[in-house]
C-alpha cells in the first residue's frame, strides 16, 4: 500500500474513539454547549436591563 495512505490510516486510529468514549464525549460537549448558551442568554438580558435602567434614569 501506498506509504501516505498507511500514515494516515495510523493517524486515524490513534485519534479513533471506541463507542463508549465517543457517546461520553458527545454527552460533555452537549453540556459544554449548553453552559456556553446560558452564558450568552443571561449576558443578552443584562445588557438590554441595564440599557432600560439607564435609559429610564
Amino acid at each position: 500500500m501506498h506509504a501516505k495512505f498507511l500514515r494516515n490510516q495510523r493517524f486515524s486510529q490513534r485519534h479513533s474513539l471506541s463507542t463508549k468514549k465517543q457517546l461520553k464525549r458527545a454527552a460533555e460537549r452537549k453540556a459544554e454547549s449548553s453552559i456556553i448558551l446560558l452564558r450568552a442568554k443571561y449576558c443578552a438580558t443584562h445588557v438590554r436591563k441595564r440599557k432600560l435602567h439607564v435609559a429610564v434614569n
